[in-house]
């Protein structure tokens, strides 16, 4: 049961990498610690379907990247991100 659960679960990924890719330039350092692409993309969808402005992230990473890339290309909005850890 528990392999099942986890193809289902790199199935949603895979489709929410194929989502991610536009703003994907070069190679991005995926760890365990990160976002889940189906997470991120939920996070993405939100920013721009409810047109936010303000984002508050706490912790940095590969989510960073993507929501400043999109944020780049789409909006006005501003980012913020609490990290407690000073070499991030």
């Amino acid at each position: 049961m528990q392999f099942v659960r986890r193809l289902a679960e790199e199935i949603v990924d895979g489709k929410a990498l194929q989502q991610l890719n536009p703003l994907i330039e070069g190679y991005m350092p995926w760890s365990g610690s990160a976002m889940r692409p189906c997470a991120l993309v939920a996070v993405l969808n939100d920013i721009i379907v409810n047109r936010r402005k303000c984002i508050v992230e706490c912790g940095g990473g590969i989510s960073t990247i993507f929501i400043g890339r999109l944020l780049n290309r789409t909006s006005d909005a501003h980012l913020y991100t609490i990290e407690h850890d000073k070499e991030w």
